[in-house]
């Protein structure tokens, strides 16, 4: 590619985003620099006119109406005009050399939705290790390059012939819109592959009422996700007396794969016990989702602390 990559890089952003600013610090300084940063952000606390006068070149989008991350995603690659998209979220910090080594792995794999790996920040206490270990172990630095079944829409880079193939994200999801995305490209013949060394660390929020709730919701939304799509693990959700089970076998899974690929272990047990208590709740989310006697054709996925978002009551419908 050339040296200002025809790549736009996107970034959703929800409300206050307290780690917007560093993250487009991050962006702008890439020793590959792309052809322009664009922020779409919703909701209150419009960034725009604090920001843009101190980052020049990141062009700023804001609409009053909340929007999940996926709606903003797309509002953002509508107003592209690179012809690869990357997309990163508010609260992610790219490495230097992030797209350089993204758009390098593009030229092997043109056709590939190229995942780069999401590191921990660990700036939320021992609950953000949880998080990452739990929400981000398939693209952990460690693991070898390699397929994926799908990649996390928090570091991902695909062309803007792909995206356009898979038609965008699922503008009505809270969570799991890129397993869905990665469900209709992988239909049309494209993978998604994990490119290690295009590393990029999460900033979590901690706590240990953020952190179950969060999981709790990506539990639903997972559930929800086998249930329409029919990724793996669908049987827990025809028989969702088998949720209760996924503890046990997710930390089991979990524990075999860093052992095998030297990640690190003695971090992951050193843990292991708030990690249990965290797919717990992940797994009782699960459950409450799979349970249901009606799916709907799914009215908004689950709810986000993060974003200023009330916690689902008991009943209450996915994400209203």
């Amino acid at each position: 590619m050339s040296e200002r990559a025809p790549i736009s890089v996107i970034v959703p952003a929800y409300g206050p985003s307290p780690h917007l600013e560093r993250c487009l610090a991050a962006l702008l300084c890439q020793t590959l620099p792309p052809s322009e940063i664009i922020v779409f952000h919703t909701g209150s606390d419009d960034p725009g006119p604090r920001l843009a006068p101190r980052l020049p070149g990141v062009r700023f989008f804001h609409e009053d109406a909340r929007q999940f991350a996926g709606g903003a995603r797309n509002r953002g690659a509508v107003r592209a005009t690179g012809d690869w998209l990357a997309f990163v979220d508010c609260d992610v910090l790219a490495e230097p050399d992030w797209l350089d080594t993204l758009a390098r792995a593009a030229q092997t794999h043109p056709d590939a939705v190229l995942s780069g790996a999401l590191g921990c920040a660990r700036e939320g206490g021992v609950w953000a290790i949880v998080l990452w270990f739990i929400e981000f172990g398939s693209v952990l630095a460690h693991r070898p390059p390699g397929e994926l079944l799908s990649g996390p829409s928090a570091n991902l880079l695909l062309s803007r012939r792909t995206w356009e193939a898979g038609g965008g994200f699922r503008a009505d999801l809270f969570a799991a819109e890129d397993g869905e995305l990665g469900v209709r490209l992988r239909a049309k013949g494209h993978r998604f592959r994990l490119v290690p060394s295009a590393r990029a660390d999460h900033v979590f929020a901690g706590g240990l009422g953020h952190s179950l709730a969060r999981l709790h919701a990506l539990g639903r939304a997972a559930a929800w996700l086998r249930r329409h799509v029919g990724l793996p693990g669908s049987a827990a959700v025809r028989y969702p007396g088998l949720a209760l089970l996924l503890p046990v076998a997710r930390f089991g899974q979990m524990l075999r794969r860093l052992a095998v690929e030297r990640g690190p272990l003695a971090l992951f047990l050193t843990v292991s016990p708030l990690i249990l208590i965290g797919l717990a709740s992940w797994s009782l989310g699960f459950f409450r989702e799979a349970r249901r006697p009606t799916y709907p054709a799914f009215e908004t996925a689950c709810t986000d602390e993060t974003s200023d978002t009330k916690r689902p009551r008991r009943g209450q419908p996915l994400g209203k």
